[in-house]
């Protein structure tokens, strides 16, 4: 399991840290602004910010909040960027349409189990709504669990 994250680590930040882009100027029209967002309970603690970092490549779309440290709590989201409104459970498998991982107090935690859904996928102006729940394994001895509950991000890529 160890070497499978590392792998899975290491494969993220090529894909997700290759594929950034520049946020774009988007024209002001009279539509509804759509506002990136991402948010979180982490046992209950809620974390939030409004300046997630977003990044997409032609299969993923990757999402990036919080800060690596001693006492911070790092979030990144891989989502397969094709998907319809609708709820999908992780299965455990690298071929997922959803990977999360998180580093919080140094420590490595990967999904054991949870689901995210799809509220919407615009894929011509790039902008997606989805909600996620996951239970949270430490990657290295399993001991520790952790449960994030009421996730929810809107993200432009």
């Amino acid at each position: 399991m160890k070497h499978y994250f590392f792998i899975l680590l290491g494969l993220s930040f090529l894909v997700f840290g290759a594929c950034k882009k520049k946020k774009e100027e988007k024209p002001k029209s009279d539509a509804t602004v759509f506002v990136d967002s991402f948010s979180l309970k982490q046992d209950g603690v809620l974390y939030t910010t409004d300046s997630p970092d977003a990044s997409s490549n032609t299969v993923w779309i990757g999402v990036t909040a919080g800060t690596i440290g001693e006492t911070g709590n790092f979030y990144q989201v891989g989502i397969k960027k094709n998907l319809l409104p609708g709820t999908y459970e992780y299965q455990g498998g690298i071929d997922d349409v959803i990977q999360f991982m998180m580093i919080s107090d140094q420590l490595v935690y990967v999904v054991n189990h949870g689901n995210l859904t799809v509220l919407s996928n615009d894929t011509i102006l790039k902008q997606m709504e989805c909600d996620f729940e996951f239970e949270m394994l430490e990657d290295n001895s399993h001991s520790d669990t952790i449960q994030i509950t009421e996730g929810h991000a809107r993200i432009s890529y």
